[in-house]
């Protein structure tokens, strides 16, 4: 019999991008740590923002943020030379100015590893990511498989 008082950890949909399968797709978590850490695999336990996705509605004033596994590069220079990592390439904008418009010149980052999209709040909380998928697919310029 549940617990009265059980509470239950409310899901999100997030974006993952699967670097490993080169695949981009939609998948559902709990809306904690380390079910993120779990959605981005290998063995991930850090995450840090690696870009954002800004929206064009003038009443959100909040973005998507991608987040990778912080520890990635170290993990990559640790593994031996038989073992495949996937790495993908995203084309987002170099910077932001101050009146919320990006700048028009463009920069290319590379990510070793996986990656998940998750939304946020007003108040700075994750919920489920309103950018597309298709979207994403957009920014992607290609995954690659390197074994160093």
């Amino acid at each position: 019999m549940k617990q009265l008082f059980e509470m239950q950890v409310p899901k999100i949909k997030v974006i993952k991008i699967d670097a490993e399968k080169q695949l981009v797709y939609q998948i559902e978590i709990e809306n904690t740590l380390q079910a993120k850490y779990d959605a981005i695999g290998n063995d991930c336990r850090l995450i840090e923002v690696g870009a954002r996705f800004r929206h064009n509605n003038p009443l959100r004033s909040y973005d998507d943020v991608m987040y990778v596994d912080e520890e990635s590069l170290l993990k990559f220079d640790s593994i031996d030379a038989q073992h495949e990592i996937g790495i993908f390439k995203l084309l987002l904008p170099m910077n932001q100015v101050d009146n919320g418009r990006y700048d028009p010149y463009k920069i290319i980052h590379k990510f070793v590893g996986n990656a998940i999209i998750v939304g946020t709040s007003n108040d700075g909380d994750s919920e489920s990511a309103n950018v597309s998928i298709e979207k994403v697919r957009e920014k992607i310029l290609g995954f690659y498989k390197s074994n160093k």
